[in-house]
């Protein structure tokens, strides 16, 4: 499945022993109870997962991302120890800082 784009997919018990998932975009999919072991996790983007009692994480092979939104509840897997990427998401008042900086260039322009 590489590059698969699985966006909130039921994958509930699915067995995903040695699969390829490269690339794979699966933000916001229920993975409880999914068999990952040897699966290739390169570059695959977990955001927002439910990964409740996933098995096989601590053996599959490539670096995923993640957020802080996603389950890790039951696997006992430490993704940070594993050397996957929490994906930043800039914060709220960043962000509002930013729009009333451009507002206030806009507005300074006229």
């Amino acid at each position: 499945m590489p590059g698969a784009g699985l966006l909130f997919a039921a994958l509930g018990g699915a067995d995903l022993f040695g699969a390829v998932l490269a690339n794979a975009v699966l933000v916001g999919a229920d993975l409880t109870f999914v068999n990952f072991f040897t699966a290739d996790q390169t570059n695959v983007d977990l955001s927002s997962e439910i990964l409740t009692n996933a098995s096989g994480l601590d053996t599959s092979t490539g670096s995923a991302l993640y957020d802080i939104n996603t389950d890790f509840t039951g696997t006992g897997f430490d993704p940070v120890a594993a050397g996957w990427t929490l994906v930043p998401v800039p914060e709220p008042g960043t962000a509002l800082l930013m729009g009333l900086g451009l507002a206030g260039l806009a507005a300074r322009r006229r």
